[in-house]
């Protein structure tokens, strides 16, 4: 797997343009009807009031989800991704269920679909069959 630092730099430059992704687990793949929109914080900052209640401290490092719907939107701090990075691997595999990601916060069951949509860049080029897969 990836250092996450370098993870993480690819995964905020790819999404620097908004992206629709489709909610997923491992118990129920994709959801049905499930989607929401990411995108970088950075790449979106124009748009948000910097006064606006609840923007994260170093909204630069975070990623925006907001159901598409329009019902409200998600800040994804870094420290939550890097939290769920850690522990990725394990979700489904070994008995970790979605309860230990949604334990840090309601941002974290967005990371799931997120990981998802992008293991490819998890993988450490250097190492063969690093990624994460399911």
């Amino acid at each position: 797997m990836k250092q996450f630092e370098n993870f993480w730099n690819e995964f905020l430059a790819a999404l620097d343009t908004k992206r629709k992704i489709r909610n997923w687990t491992t118990d129920k793949r994709y959801s049905l009807g499930g989607w929401f929109i990411a995108q970088s914080w950075r790449s979106a900052e124009g748009a948000w009031d910097r006064s606006r209640p609840g923007l994260p401290i170093d909204a630069r490092e975070s990623i925006i989800c907001t159901q598409l719907r329009e019902q409200g939107s998600v800040f994804v701090e870094k420290y939550h991704a890097e939290f769920c990075y850690r522990i990725w691997p394990t979700y489904g595999a070994n008995g970790i269920t979605r309860k230990l990601f949604d334990e840090g916060g309601h941002a974290n069951s967005y990371l799931i679909s997120l990981f998802k949509e992008f293991e490819d860049l998890t993988k450490d080029p250097n190492r063969a069959g690093s990624g994460l897969q399911f």
